[in-house]
Protein backbone atom coordinates (compact mmCIF):
# COMPACT_ATOMS: atom_id res chain seq x y z
CA UNK A 1 0.00 0.00 0.00
CA UNK A 2 1.04 3.61 -0.39
CA UNK A 3 0.22 6.91 -2.04
CA UNK A 4 1.29 9.11 -4.94
CA UNK A 5 1.10 12.86 -5.36
CA UNK A 6 -0.65 13.75 -8.65
CA UNK A 7 1.37 15.69 -11.25
CA UNK A 8 0.62 19.38 -11.55
CA UNK A 9 0.80 19.59 -15.38
CA UNK A 10 -1.55 18.10 -17.95
CA UNK A 11 -0.54 14.92 -19.82
CA UNK A 12 2.20 14.14 -17.33
CA UNK A 13 3.11 10.55 -16.60
CA UNK A 14 3.20 9.20 -13.08
CA UNK A 15 6.58 7.87 -11.94
CA UNK A 16 7.16 4.14 -12.04
CA UNK A 17 5.77 2.29 -9.02
CA UNK A 18 7.12 -1.02 -7.76
CA UNK A 19 4.88 -3.43 -5.86
CA UNK A 20 7.01 -5.51 -3.50
CA UNK A 21 4.62 -8.22 -2.36
CA UNK A 22 5.80 -11.42 -0.75
CA UNK A 23 2.67 -13.21 -1.96
CA UNK A 24 1.65 -13.70 -5.59
CA UNK A 25 -1.95 -12.57 -6.13
CA UNK A 26 -4.15 -13.16 -9.14
CA UNK A 27 -5.45 -9.58 -9.28
CA UNK A 28 -4.15 -6.21 -8.17
CA UNK A 29 -6.30 -3.11 -7.87
CA UNK A 30 -5.03 0.45 -7.90
CA UNK A 31 -7.53 3.16 -6.94
CA UNK A 32 -7.10 6.88 -7.57
CA UNK A 33 -9.38 9.57 -6.14
CA UNK A 34 -11.00 12.01 -8.56
CA UNK A 35 -9.46 15.46 -8.27
CA UNK A 36 -11.74 18.33 -9.32
CA UNK A 37 -11.45 22.08 -9.34
CA UNK A 38 -13.75 24.65 -10.86
CA UNK A 39 -14.32 23.66 -14.47
CA UNK A 40 -11.43 21.18 -14.47
CA UNK A 41 -10.81 17.58 -13.54
CA UNK A 42 -8.09 14.99 -13.63
CA UNK A 43 -8.73 11.75 -15.51
CA UNK A 44 -6.70 8.61 -14.92
CA UNK A 45 -6.94 6.50 -18.08
CA UNK A 46 -6.04 3.09 -16.72
CA UNK A 47 -3.79 0.90 -14.67
CA UNK A 48 -3.08 -2.53 -16.20
CA UNK A 49 -1.18 -5.16 -14.26
CA UNK A 50 -1.15 -8.57 -15.95
CA UNK A 51 -1.35 -10.96 -13.02
CA UNK A 52 0.10 -14.43 -12.64
CA UNK A 53 -1.56 -17.12 -10.55
CA UNK A 54 0.52 -20.19 -11.36
CA UNK A 55 0.96 -22.92 -13.92
CA UNK A 56 4.48 -22.03 -15.03
CA UNK A 57 6.09 -24.59 -17.32
CA UNK A 58 8.68 -27.16 -16.31
CA UNK A 59 10.21 -28.53 -19.52
CA UNK A 60 12.26 -31.70 -20.06
CA UNK A 61 14.65 -32.10 -22.98
CA UNK A 62 13.04 -33.79 -25.98
CA UNK A 63 9.48 -33.31 -24.74
CA UNK A 64 6.63 -32.00 -26.89
CA UNK A 65 5.79 -28.32 -26.69
CA UNK A 66 4.20 -27.32 -23.37
CA UNK A 67 2.04 -24.35 -22.41
CA UNK A 68 4.27 -21.64 -20.94
CA UNK A 69 1.78 -20.21 -18.45
CA UNK A 70 -1.80 -21.24 -17.70
CA UNK A 71 -2.53 -18.65 -15.03
CA UNK A 72 -2.13 -15.23 -16.64
CA UNK A 73 -4.85 -12.56 -16.71
CA UNK A 74 -5.20 -9.68 -19.19
CA UNK A 75 -7.49 -6.70 -18.58
CA UNK A 76 -7.95 -3.17 -19.87
CA UNK A 77 -10.04 -0.65 -17.98
CA UNK A 78 -10.80 1.79 -20.78
CA UNK A 79 -11.00 -0.05 -24.10
CA UNK A 80 -12.63 -3.20 -25.41
CA UNK A 81 -9.98 -3.87 -28.04
CA UNK A 82 -6.26 -4.60 -27.89
CA UNK A 83 -3.98 -4.29 -30.92
CA UNK A 84 -1.13 -6.68 -30.18
CA UNK A 85 1.17 -8.34 -27.69
CA UNK A 86 4.63 -9.82 -27.34
CA UNK A 87 5.93 -12.87 -25.49
CA UNK A 88 9.72 -12.84 -25.32
CA UNK A 89 12.57 -14.98 -24.06
CA UNK A 90 14.51 -12.21 -22.33
CA UNK A 91 17.06 -14.22 -20.38
CA UNK A 92 19.14 -17.33 -21.15
CA UNK A 93 17.79 -17.82 -24.68
CA UNK A 94 19.50 -20.88 -26.18
CA UNK A 95 19.72 -22.08 -29.78
CA UNK A 96 16.75 -24.37 -30.40
CA UNK A 97 14.31 -22.48 -28.14
CA UNK A 98 10.91 -22.02 -29.80
CA UNK A 99 7.83 -20.07 -28.68
CA UNK A 100 4.68 -20.84 -30.65
CA UNK A 101 1.01 -19.92 -30.79
CA UNK A 102 -1.95 -21.54 -32.52
CA UNK A 103 -5.34 -19.82 -32.66
CA UNK A 104 -8.07 -22.23 -31.56
CA UNK A 105 -10.56 -20.64 -33.96
CA UNK A 106 -13.17 -19.89 -31.32
CA UNK A 107 -11.88 -17.98 -28.28
CA UNK A 108 -9.03 -15.90 -29.74
CA UNK A 109 -10.64 -13.77 -32.45
CA UNK A 110 -8.33 -13.08 -35.40
CA UNK A 111 -5.11 -13.06 -33.37
CA UNK A 112 -2.09 -14.55 -35.15
CA UNK A 113 1.48 -15.15 -34.04
CA UNK A 114 4.97 -14.93 -35.57
CA UNK A 115 8.15 -16.10 -33.83
CA UNK A 116 11.61 -14.64 -34.48
CA UNK A 117 14.19 -17.25 -33.49
CA UNK A 118 17.01 -14.69 -33.59
CA UNK A 119 15.45 -12.30 -31.05
CA UNK A 120 13.36 -14.86 -29.15
CA UNK A 121 10.23 -12.72 -29.57
CA UNK A 122 6.78 -14.13 -30.36
CA UNK A 123 4.65 -11.29 -31.76
CA UNK A 124 0.87 -11.59 -31.49
CA UNK A 125 -1.14 -9.29 -33.76
CA UNK A 126 -4.72 -8.59 -34.73
CA UNK A 127 -7.57 -6.81 -32.99
CA UNK A 128 -8.93 -8.72 -30.02
CA UNK A 129 -10.64 -8.20 -26.70
CA UNK A 130 -8.68 -8.49 -23.46
CA UNK A 131 -10.33 -11.88 -22.93
CA UNK A 132 -9.21 -13.06 -26.38
CA UNK A 133 -5.62 -11.94 -25.72
CA UNK A 134 -5.76 -13.66 -22.35
CA UNK A 135 -6.76 -16.89 -24.09
CA UNK A 136 -3.96 -16.36 -26.63
CA UNK A 137 -1.40 -15.86 -23.86
CA UNK A 138 -2.57 -19.08 -22.22
CA UNK A 139 -2.04 -20.93 -25.52
CA UNK A 140 1.61 -19.91 -26.01
CA UNK A 141 3.91 -22.93 -25.94
CA UNK A 142 7.64 -23.55 -25.53
CA UNK A 143 9.89 -26.35 -26.72
CA UNK A 144 13.57 -26.82 -27.41
CA UNK A 145 15.16 -28.73 -30.26
CA UNK A 146 18.56 -28.66 -28.54
CA UNK A 147 20.24 -31.83 -27.28
CA UNK A 148 21.46 -29.77 -24.34
CA UNK A 149 18.85 -27.07 -23.52
CA UNK A 150 20.47 -26.36 -20.14
CA UNK A 151 23.88 -25.51 -21.66
CA UNK A 152 23.49 -21.86 -20.60
CA UNK A 153 20.98 -22.19 -17.79
CA UNK A 154 18.27 -24.39 -16.30
CA UNK A 155 15.73 -21.57 -16.69
CA UNK A 156 14.34 -19.08 -19.20
CA UNK A 157 12.84 -15.70 -18.33
CA UNK A 158 9.66 -14.96 -20.30
CA UNK A 159 8.37 -11.39 -20.61
CA UNK A 160 4.70 -10.65 -21.40
CA UNK A 161 3.31 -7.35 -22.69
CA UNK A 162 0.09 -6.19 -24.39
CA UNK A 163 -0.71 -3.02 -26.34
CA UNK A 164 -4.01 -1.28 -26.99
CA UNK A 165 -4.60 0.77 -30.11
CA UNK A 166 -5.76 4.07 -28.70
CA UNK A 167 -5.92 4.48 -24.94
CA UNK A 168 -8.44 7.24 -24.18
CA UNK A 169 -7.60 8.93 -27.47
CA UNK A 170 -3.92 9.45 -26.63
CA UNK A 171 -2.50 6.77 -28.91
CA UNK A 172 -1.21 3.25 -28.44
CA UNK A 173 -0.26 2.30 -24.89
CA UNK A 174 1.61 -0.80 -23.71
CA UNK A 175 1.17 -2.54 -20.40
CA UNK A 176 3.84 -2.88 -17.79
CA UNK A 177 5.96 -5.90 -18.71
CA UNK A 178 5.40 -9.00 -16.58
CA UNK A 179 8.05 -11.71 -16.26
CA UNK A 180 7.75 -15.42 -15.47
CA UNK A 181 10.12 -18.38 -15.66
CA UNK A 182 10.41 -21.73 -17.40
CA UNK A 183 12.49 -24.38 -15.67
CA UNK A 184 14.36 -26.94 -17.78
CA UNK A 185 16.11 -30.23 -17.20
CA UNK A 186 18.04 -32.63 -19.40
CA UNK A 187 16.87 -36.14 -20.22
CA UNK A 188 19.04 -39.17 -19.51
CA UNK A 189 19.97 -40.30 -23.02
CA UNK A 190 21.10 -43.92 -23.27
CA UNK A 191 24.05 -44.57 -25.66
CA UNK A 192 23.07 -46.39 -28.84
CA UNK A 193 24.96 -48.75 -31.20
CA UNK A 194 23.57 -48.54 -34.75
CA UNK A 195 24.29 -49.32 -38.41
CA UNK A 196 25.08 -53.00 -37.84
CA UNK A 197 24.76 -54.65 -41.26
CA UNK A 198 26.01 -58.15 -40.59
CA UNK A 199 27.17 -60.57 -37.90
CA UNK A 200 30.45 -62.32 -37.18
CA UNK A 201 30.75 -65.99 -36.34
CA UNK A 202 33.42 -68.60 -35.54
CA UNK A 203 34.10 -71.71 -37.56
Amino acid sequence: SGSLSPPTARLTDYPAVTFANGTSYRYYRVVFPTVRTTGEYMQVSEIRLPAVSGGQLSYTEGAAAGVVLTGITVSDADTASLAGATVSITSNKTAGDILAFTNDGSTMGSISGTYNSTTGVLTLSGAGTPAQYQNAFRAVTFRSTSNNPTALSTSRTITWQVTDANSDGVGATSSTAKTTDITLKNANEIPQVTNITGSAGAS
